[in-house]
């Protein structure tokens, strides 16, 4: 069991950022593309925002759609939203509109605020506020007065059945979070970050809050800039960004980005945080060459539960062939059980984590048997739930490390194979920067295991690279879950996310 300290109290995430108006009233709070603001003027704009809602009958507790692209406006009707304690829904305008109207159905929501007022997707009975917010007299709201337990965002992730799951967080889990980093980072108003997380994507909170709570400069991005490595690297140089955020496979390329540049300077980078995907040895190993000076994290946690739940950091020491998911943030509880959900301690025992604390959500939006499912009654400590996370690890020396979805199980002529497994011991391969495995049909219809592969090197005989390759997984795993096939990749293609797609990849494999 990972443990971390005690709660030390509530304060709304608004609360903080109201603090950090109160502190630095004048100083910049956002910039987006050539415009500045100060806290005050984002925090009068919110008000003004949260007046409109008020005065459309918005109320507590209400579902409140946000259909807008990145900008200034978005970041102040975001926290107008919660300003009036009401539960912010991110409505991405990449969504298809029939993923839109489920959103906006599922969540009953009856406000959307949004920069395209006359080409919506919403049906009649939607109030839509238009963006950015005209300038007016505010006229007084009730200031929301948070509990712990009030919900603070719904977001909806893939869910397993087709349509999309909403996953509730409430105020308690949310500020945890937030404040939890900004102490770990020691953020201070001289720091500056960088916004550019998709906004359906739970890190993109972080990226949004850590800074306004601090005192610090919000770097707005243009919604599709995030996979534009260049154009992100020249906005950390232009704007002295201190804090950033990668997903490994984007990751990777920022790294690639940087040691084709000798003469770069990121001297103003202190700290990238990697999440959503799993990290590899020789990323991290790459990272710490280029960038001795930075500090890598890696960071680990479901949706569910309030953004991450674990953070690990890694310097120029780093010289292991696994990655550490680290300790658990403030008021978190991170477990290791058997099939039985017993709490497993030993090294190299492979287990589920289990979360209990202050972190653990609400469950799934109108999904009773889903949130049963996962949600569960806690028998191991004082919180009342514990999360099913169906993530599988283990321990080595004493440190908690991630080996796949359970859901990744197959049986391959009657062997249980844990593509994870296969995945895990192609990124400790040296020469190996970044793989996918997955299982596909061949000629006669029985399953194979296909292995996607970048090399950090560049090698001249691709068959010599494959051998290679299996000569050295036969070194740990058992002939039945070597791949059949390895493909060769110079990119990876990603999602929305900056994740590897895997269903491009399912879709490029041709039976031979």
């Amino acid at each position: 069991m990972l443990t971390s300290p005690a709660q030390k109290g509530f304060t709304t995430v608004v609360d903080m950022f109201e603090n950090a108006v109160q502190a630095f009233p004048e100083r910049v709070c956002l910039e987006f593309n050539d415009l500045q603001f100060t806290y005050s003027d984002i925090n009068n704009k919110a008000n003004q925002v949260a007046c409109q809602l008020y005065l459309n009958g918005a109320r507590k507790g209400d579902f409140i759609g946000l259909f807008a692209k990145k900008s200034d406006y978005y970041i102040y009707a975001l926290l107008a939203i919660l300003k009036l304690g009401g539960v912010y829904v991110p409505i991405s305008r990449e969504y298809p509109e029939k993923r839109v109207q489920f959103i906006v159905d599922d969540a009953k929501i009856s406000f959307v605020l949004t920069d395209e007022p006359n080409a919506n997707p919403f049906q009649s009975n939607v109030k839509i506020i238009s963006l950015p917010a005209e300038e007016s007299e505010v006229v007084d709201f009730p200031k929301y007065q948070g509990t712990e337990d009030d919900l603070a965002y719904l977001l909806y992730t893939s869910g397993s059945s087709g349509s999309p799951k909403g996953v509730l967080i409430h105020q308690a889990g949310f500020s945890n979070r937030i404040m939890w980093q900004k102490n770990y980072f020691q953020m201070d108003e001289e720091q500056c970050c960088l916004f550019k997380a998709p906004i359906g994507f739970d890190i993109s909170l972080w990226e949004i809050f850590l800074p306004l709570v601090s005192g610090a400069r919000l770097i707005v991005t243009k919604d599709t800039s995030y996979k534009n490595i260049s154009f992100i690297t020249s906005l950390i140089i232009q704007k002295k960004v201190s804090v950033v955020q990668f997903v490994p496979s984007l990751l990777s390329i920022f790294i690639e980005k940087i040691s084709s540049m000798p003469n770069i300077s990121l001297s103003s980078l202190r700290r990238v945080v990697s999440s959503g995907e799993e990290l590899t040895p020789t990323c991290i190993k790459k990272f710490v060459k280029v960038l001795p000076e930075c500090k890598l994290y890696n960071f680990y946690g479901p949706t569910e539960t309030s953004i991450c739940v674990t953070a690990k950091e890694f310097d120029i020491s780093y010289g292991d062939e696994y990655v550490s998911l680290g300790e658990p943030v403030d008021n978190v509880r991170v477990y290791l059980l058997d099939s039985n959900k017993r709490v497993i301690t030993a090294n190299d025992v492979e287990g589920e984590i289990y979360i209990s604390g202050i972190c653990v959500g609400k469950g799934y939006l109108n999904l009773p048997e889903q949130t049963r499912e996962a949600f569960l009654q806690n028998h191991l400590d004082e919180s009342p739930v514990l999360y099913k996370t169906g993530d599988k690890a283990k321990y080595v020396n004493g440190e908690l490390v991630y080996l796949g979805r359970d859901d990744q199980f197959v049986k391959i002529n009657g062997n249980r194979v844990e593509l994870g497994e296969i995945r895990n011991q192609l990124n400790r391969l040296q020469y190996i920067e970044m793989s996918a495995v997955l299982v596909a049909k061949n000629k006669i219809n029985a399953d194979i295991i296909i292995a996607f592969y970048k090399t950090s090197e560049k090698f001249i005989d691709v068959t010599q690279i494959k051998q290679r390759i299996l000569n050295d997984l036969r070194l740990s795993l058992p002939q039945y879950m070597l791949p059949t096939t390895l493909i060769q990749k110079d990119n990876f293609e990603l999602t929305d996310n900056g994740k590897i797609d895997m269903a491009k990849l399912k879709a490029e494999y041709v039976i031979p």
